[in-house]
């Protein structure tokens, strides 16, 4: 179908089958988020890892919510995930597009007890993701306050080093909401890899996933599709500190071009 020139992103007929199913899709996403945070808060009195699990399940649900209402089609790859090691710490390295990104790695590498460095605001009044942030120990950086980034990054590298789970850094800093991928920020996957020196690095690519809020949250399109693949990991004992924040985004670049057929 020719695209609409009005229509910069989706074809007609998916900008007008998502003004029918957006409302639907999200009042059962924004009421799956309400029942979640109220059980995560229950649960959090309890125990912590509890909340992880709601975390996941909530993540599952808006990403099913997605293909069954809104006919999102994905197309995983996920095949460098399945092996990677439970006995030292791993950094997922992503490009970030929409909120949909962290249901996505939340779904992946649930069996890495995976947490995240990620900004201030998440850590606060967001159902759900909130008290999941605070209760997994996120990284919450105010990325106003360099200083206190770095010394919060530094810590959960330290952490991921002591406990040998996985840690998710979006390195663009923010969202590319036009799809177009930024530069990758050198601080925070420096100051992880210097205090997690034992780490599996895996570059994760994800592109299609900033079309659901091209819109500004209306409509949702239907029928996007989402991409999504995990690169072959890089020993962090194997790689030039100095170079490999260009390397990793060199990576993920060449394949959103190859998702995109460039």
């Amino acid at each position: 179908m020719k695209k609409n020139l009005s229509l910069p992103y989706v074809t007609k007929k998916e900008f007008i089958l998502g003004l029918i199913t957006t409302p639907i899709q999200l009042l059962f996403f924004a009421t799956s988020l309400v029942i979640a945070d109220i059980v995560a808060k229950i649960v959090g009195l309890f125990s912590k890892e509890a909340v992880n699990t709601i975390f996941r399940w909530e993540s599952n649900t808006v990403l099913y919510l997605l293909k069954f209402i809104s006919g999102a089609k994905f197309y995983f790859n996920t095949k460098n995930v399945k092996n990677l090691p439970k006995d030292r710490p791993i950094i997922i390295v992503s490009n970030h597009q929409s909120l949909y990104d962290t249901a996505i790695h939340n779904m992946f590498l649930r069996k890495h007890r995976l947490v995240y460095v990620a900004k201030t605001q998440l850590g606060k009044w967001i159902p759900t993701v909130s008290v999941c942030m605070r209760a997994q120990g996120a990284a919450l950086i105010d990325r106003e306050n360099p200083k206190q980034s770095v010394l919060a990054i530094k810590k959960m590298g330290q952490r991921i080093q002591e406990e040998k789970r996985a840690v998710c850094i979006f390195s663009e800093g923010t969202r590319a909401r036009d799809g177009k991928l930024k530069e990758f920020k050198d601080a925070g996957i420096k100051t992880l890899l210097k205090y997690a020196p034992d780490a599996i690095i895996v570059p994760a690519a994800i592109d299609g996933s900033w079309k659901t809020f091209a819109y500004k949250y209306f409509p949702v399109p239907f029928g996007i599709k989402i991409f999504v693949e995990y690169l072959d990991p890089i020993d962090a004992k194997d790689c030039d500190i100095s170079t490999i924040t260009q390397i990793l985004h060199d990576k993920v670049e060449r394949k959103i071009n190859e998702f995109r057929g460039c």
